[in-house]
């Protein structure tokens, strides 16, 4: 009221210059009194009101900027978890941007509330929490980026603590911001309530004096009735000034508020239509109409322009009517103008809101206290598939399903006025379908403070549901990988003194439980066997100068069995460089050492096979002079059996040693195999017969051939020596004593559920045994039995090839070997021939006999001269007319002078210049119908399409004895030429 009357002395003392009568000078002064009281009041308010909405925007940026805070850590968080689990590099770009965007907000935070100490105290403790959460999960990303692992250990409970302090700091932050918006809202209710009252009351008296004084002015000149309508126009709203425009001079009068709007000193006169400078370019043409059709027509105008001062923007709101004289002739127009500035701030920061909650991606819905939707954005239209009009004061119920109604009734029961609640839920779409949704909740207040509403913020978490599933049966497919591999995963402290993670393969592998090795982390080392343990010792020093641990040894599992160990450990920093602990794998590389015991092996074979290739051709040319000089011997000794006996022995020595050739290159696979359906009793039989020669009759010999055997592929040859082999294998068993060697042959059928034979798939087979009564063998021989050069014989008494070639020439036949040994008691040998569906050849007795020529005329061609002497002598023996020569170019050149003159030509493969391979094809250049028999120590070498091309009859094998060389001889002789040449 005091100010009131001070404005009221004012004006009282204006009107008595303006000689307004005494008996309405009060009334006049009292309502500009009023009106000024009511501008002065409407100025506070709105200060009142802006101080209100920037300390409210102040608040809300200190909230947001808090959730944002979170949503970051949180997503630092899961980036870890999903790079941890996945080892996806696309994880890590996500969690690189997350430290900067922290620190980002805690700036931002600390500026927002620099005023607050208590506030700086929780902003304090909350960046300390959150520094120490980002240090762990990079050193956790470091873990799995360096070991390609998760880290072994669960979060703790100090990680649980600390994201309950953060988020316990940050509620206590978002509430005082709460409280204090409270109190501001409360205050500007309270200033604004008696505002409005004052403002009403004196609406009402100065409307009441007006009326008095407007009949009191009503005579006075044209001049005060201008002036008082400018009064009554800025009496009428706050914060306006005002204005007149005479016409048709278009001169302008501006009041003093008008002046302070534009910035020009009171009492500006402009200069005639200058005041459209003073209005932004976008606004000049509509001021400008406006005034034109007002001046033109009397159309009252109000509207809002922009100005441009001094590069300053400010809005304003101009209201112009016409002012006509008593005639009604337009006379000048008037009007107020109105910095709205402020509100229009007020207004874009109202449009900016309603535009993010238009385009959020999330779901934005506000429902009354009875539960009915009271707003609806886009989003939710797209999220649940109902439109504004359809959900808009329906049932907030449509959306959640029935079994969780009461559920979220008492969510909103127990719901805090003051608190913003999260929690995650399920709703429902229009078309029935259930998915889940992350929901904030915050009240909607009345001015008074009052819950009146809801408003409820959805965001659809079906995809983050997914990839917590997805995370999930990753992180089990890890477990159960690291829990099922072969290999052991184990962990250790940097001294090594307790294990922190041992992986179930612990217990296949050393055969103790991993509990065991918890409680005593030495029980490993114990297991090593005592010649390894120094070297493993040694390893363990160097690895904390090198860092370095890779060592092999062996260990003695508590069932005495032996397994080697590779084992290899690496350690794991701290921030500073200092091992933490000492992560290790260890493998079982028992199968490796015996596949590389096998691939030596293997090696070897292959060195014994290109030994016997290279040694075949020398040494079967040594046995074929040896052989053929003993034949040609017999041929002459007719009336001395002591001597013949003897030359007997040294072919029997020679069919041994060619023998011994022909299984070392059986062994090494480089002898042909020619297998064709027999019986094997035949077989067998003449075998035996072969046996029974050469062991002592104080052995007994038995056999037993079934005649329901069933036929299998073979070669007749190789079966043969198995037999010799097996047989003088069981008589060397007897150690020269009398005992028994039994053959025998039988059907044999294999089920799926037999278990006895080894390696053998089910079906009909033929198993030869050759038992004897001998020392038998142990486990250790048995072991080694099969390989090449292993004898237990004295040196000088076996090869040690025996066995093994019977092993080679049982794989080659299909078939597998069973055994059965005890010691002193004997070993039986099992054969089994897969049965063959067809019908057997017939295998011939063989029939030593002398086939003799006619005095055909043979060529012979050799480079040994002394081979080439006994081939000569042995085939005039035989009957034949003989010409000779060491060079196969000087044969090519006997044929070319006279090509009809030899029946037959007989020559050696490998020979210097031209093997005998080659000289046969140009010798049927030349006479393509002239037999050739090629002789050789190694027939595999030489390729049956090349050895047909070439015209070559009959291959011999080295060495021949004069009856095999006989018959070959007379039986290509004898033998039809080939219908026609082939090329070479």
């Amino acid at each position: 009221m005091n100010l009131f009357h001070r404005f009221r002395s004012v004006f009282d003392f204006l009107a008595r210059k303006v000689s307004i009568e005494r008996k309405w000078r009060l009334g006049f002064s009292s309502v500009l009194a009023g009106l000024a009281l009511i501008a002065a009041l409407s100025a506070r308010s709105v200060l009142t009101m802006q101080r209100t909405a920037e300390s409210t925007r102040h608040s809300e940026e200190v909230i947001s900027t808090l959730r944002l805070l979170r949503s970051h850590v949180t997503d630092a968080e899961s980036a870890q978890r999903a790079y941890e689990l996945t080892g996806h590099e696309s994880y890590l770009a996500a969690y690189a941007l997350t430290p900067d965007r922290i620190a980002t907000d805690i700036k931002a935070l600390r500026v927002l509330i620099e005023d607050n100490a208590a506030q700086q105290r929780r902003l304090d403790a909350m960046q300390s929490l959150i520094a120490t959460r980002v240090a762990r999960l990079s050193e956790e990303i470091e873990f799995r980026r360096t070991h390609g692992v998760r880290r072994p250990e669960t979060v703790g409970t100090n990680s649980v603590l600390a994201r309950d302090w953060l988020r316990e700091l940050s509620e206590e932050m978002e509430t005082e911001e709460s409280t204090l918006l409270s109190a501001r809202a409360a205050s500007a209710k309270k200033s604004a309530t008696q505002t409005m009252i004052v403002i009403g009351s004196s609406s009402i008296a100065a409307l009441v004096l007006v009326s008095l004084s407007l009949l009191a002015v009503w005579r006075d000149a044209a001049r005060r009735r201008d002036h008082e309508l400018q009064l009554t126009l800025a009496g009428q709203l706050a914060r306006m000034g005002g204005w007149s425009m005479s016409l048709p001079e278009f001169r302008e009068t501006w009041s003093e508020q008008v002046c302070s709007i534009f910035q020009v000193p009171p009492g500006f006169v402009p200069a005639p239509n200058a005041s459209r400078a003073f209005y932004a370019p976008e606004s000049r043409e509509a001021v400008a109409e406006a005034f034109r059709r007002c001046a033109r027509e009397g159309t009252p105008f109000d509207l809002e322009a922009r100005l441009l001062i001094k590069d300053c923007e400010t809005w304003v709101r101009l209201i112009g009517s016409a002012r006509r004289n008593s005639k009604g002739t337009i006379k000048g127009i008037q009007g107020a103008l109105q910095d709205i500035t402020e509100r229009k701030g007020l207004d874009d920061d109202v449009r900016r809101l309603a535009a993010i909650v238009k385009d959020s991606a999330d779901a934005i819905v506000s429902v009354s206290l009875d539960g009915m939707v009271t707003s609806w954005n886009p989003s939710a239209e797209l999220m649940f598939g109902y439109a504004a009009s359809e959900i808009i004061g329906q049932p907030s119920a449509r959306i959640t399903p029935h079994d969780h109604e009461q559920k979220n009734a008492e969510s909103i029961a127990g719901f805090h006025p003051d608190h913003v609640r999260h929690f995650d839920t399920e709703s429902v779409r229009k078309n029935g379908e259930r998915f889940p949704v992350a929901v904030t909740m915050s009240p909607i207040k009345n001015p008074k403070g009052e819950i009146v509403g809801l408003s409820k913020i959805f965001r659809d978490v079906t995809e983050r549901s997914r990839s917590l599933a997805a995370l999930h049966e990753s992180e089990t497919r890890f477990r159960e990988l690291a829990e099922n591999i072969d290999e052991v995963f184990w962990v250790t402290d940097a001294a090594h003194v307790q294990t922190l993670y041992l992986s179930p393969a612990y217990e296949k592998i050393w055969g103790q439980t991993c509990q065991s090795a918890y409680d005593s982390p030495g029980r490993w080392f114990e297991a090593i066997r005592p010649e390894d343990r120094a070297r493993v010792e040694r390893a363990a020093e160097a690895m904390q100068t090198t860092w370095d641990y890779d060592v092999e040894y062996r260990i003695v599992r508590p069932d005495g069995t032996q397994r080697w160990i590779r084992d290899r450990a690496f350690p794991v920093r701290d921030p500073d460089g200092k091992i933490k602990r000492w992560v290790g794998v260890a493998g079982d590389l028992t199968e490796y050492r015996t596949m590389q015991e096998h691939l030596r092996q293997a090696q070897k074979m292959e060195a014994v096979g290109t030994l016997a290739g290279g040694i075949a051709h020398d040494f079967n040319n040594i046995l074929s002079v040896i052989v053929g000089f003993t034949g040609l011997a017999q041929l002459r000794v007719t009336n001395d059996p002591a001597l013949k006996e003897y030359l007997t022995g040294v072919l029997q020595a020679a069919d041994r040693a060619t023998g011994l050739v022909r299984q070392i290159l059986t062994f090494s696979r480089q002898q042909k195999v020619e297998r064709s359906p027999i019986a094997l009793q035949s077989v067998l039989a003449e075998a035996m017969k072969l046996l029974r020669a050469t062991i002592p009759s104080s052995v007994e010999f038995t056999s037993s051939l079934e005649d329901d055997a069933p036929v299998v592929l073979a070669d007749s040859g190789q079966i043969h020596q198995i037999l010799m082999n097996l047989g003088t294998n069981a008589w060397h068993a007897l150690q020269g004593d009398a005992g028994r060697i039994e053959l025998r042959l039988e059907r044999w059928v294999v089920t799926a559920e037999s278990a006895s034979e080894p390696k053998l798939a089910p079906g009909v087979y033929a198993r030869v045994s050759v038992a004897d009564t001998g020392c038998g063998m142990d486990e250790t021989t048995q072991r080694r039995m099969f390989e090449p050069f292993f004898t237990t014989k004295p040196v000088g008494e076996g090869t040690g090839l025996g066995l093994a070639v019977v092993h080679g020439i049982m794989d080659s036949h299909d078939g597998a070997i069973g055994l059965e040994s005890r010691i002193g008691e004997g070993t039986t040998f099992h054969l089994y021939f897969p049965e063959y569906i067809g019908e057997a050849a017939i295998v011939a007795p063989i029939v030593p006999r002398l086939m003799m020529g006619h005095g055909e005329k043979i060529l012979v061609v050799d480079d040994e001269d002394l081979l080439l002497q006994v081939l000569v002598t042995a085939v005039t023996a035989l009957g034949y007319a003989v010409e000779s020569t060491p060079s196969p170019a000087a044969a090519l050149a006997k044929i070319r002078e006279d090509p009809p003159q030899f029946a037959l030509v007989l020559t050696d493969q490998t020979m210097p210049g031209m093997s005998g391979l080659l000289l046969a094809g140009e010798i049927r250049k030349i006479r393509a119908d002239l037999p050739v028999i090629l002789m050789t120590g190694y027939s595999l070498a030489l390729p049956p399409e090349r050895v047909e091309a070439a015209g070559i009859r009959r291959l011999l094998l080295k060495p021949a004895t004069l009856e095999t060389l006989g018959t070959a001889l007379a039986e290509v002789l004898a033998a039809p030429p080939p219908d026609s040449p082939a090329k070479v």
